[in-house]
């Protein structure tokens, strides 16, 4: 999972996991995660509290979530993840 520093001034995410729309038949209805609710349409869910952002991926491990984040060249970064490869790069500290 990239995470990359940009000129911007949001938190940009993208997913390259395919379709997460749900099939027709559920139509109207919203997944249920152990994890938080989806409030992205991407199977992510993203907090704000004061200056602190979390995100937490909560598609089951059975499925691969491929995301790119883009994050304020200057910024402080912290992760837990239990993902494959992490690279972090145009950071500055």
């Amino acid at each position: 999972m990239p995470i990359e520093g940009y000129n911007g001034s949001e938190i940009l995410i993208t997913s390259t996991s395919g379709n997460l729309t749900p099939p027709e038949k559920a139509k109207g209805l919203k997944p249920i995660y152990p994890s938080g609710s989806d409030n992205t349409g991407i199977g992510l869910d993203v907090q704000k509290i004061d200056n602190l952002i979390t995100i937490t991926c909560l598609i089951p491990f059975t499925q691969d979530g491929e995301y790119k984040i883009k994050v304020l060249k200057i910024c402080l970064l912290s992760y837990q993840a239990d993902a494959k490869e992490i690279t972090i790069s145009q950071l500055r500290i």
